[in-house]
């Protein structure tokens, strides 16, 4: 398992646009912030992986990835649920257009990474790494991500 750390994919899954409602982020937050105390991640890992879909090279740390995807209902009982995933892209980005670009790149990750896993710290990492390539492949502009 490469040492991808990424949240969330949020996420994964996870990047957030200037529109978004403030209960989703306040979810996405609260998540994060649990679980980066939780694996020790730093604000500025958080905000990298947040940004970009990469993730820290620290093996130590890419569990934090599953961990806020499974705080946000992407994960659950080691296996993705795409369909969460989807359902939160409204809330991610701003545009119609936006939205079903991301709803493209949840439907080719949903082929790529399919079925129950052995292991939510792994099954994190490949949910993220796979949206972050697809997205970039859609030619879809990250959401904008910040704590505040």
């Amino acid at each position: 398992m490469n040492a991808v750390l990424c949240l969330t994919t949020l996420l994964a899954v996870i990047y957030l646009s200037e529109a978004t409602p403030s209960g989703y982020n306040q979810e996405l937050i609260a998540s994060i912030t649990e679980c980066m105390k939780k694996y020790g991640l730093g604000k500025d890992e958080v905000v990298t992986v947040m940004k970009t879909y990469t993730p820290p090279a620290d093996k130590e740390k890419e569990c934090a990835v599953g961990c806020v995807m499974e705080k946000l209902g992407f994960i659950k009982d080691v296996t993705m649920i795409w369909d969460v995933v989807k359902a939160s892209n409204p809330d991610r980005y701003d545009t119609p257009e936006n939205v079903e670009k991301a709803n493209q790149v949840v439907d080719a990750c949903a082929k790529i990474v399919s079925g129950k896993g052995t292991d939510l710290c792994e099954l994190g990492v490949k949910g993220i790494t796979c949206l972050r390539d697809q997205t970039e492949k859609a030619q879809l502009q990250f959401p904008h991500f910040s704590f505040e």
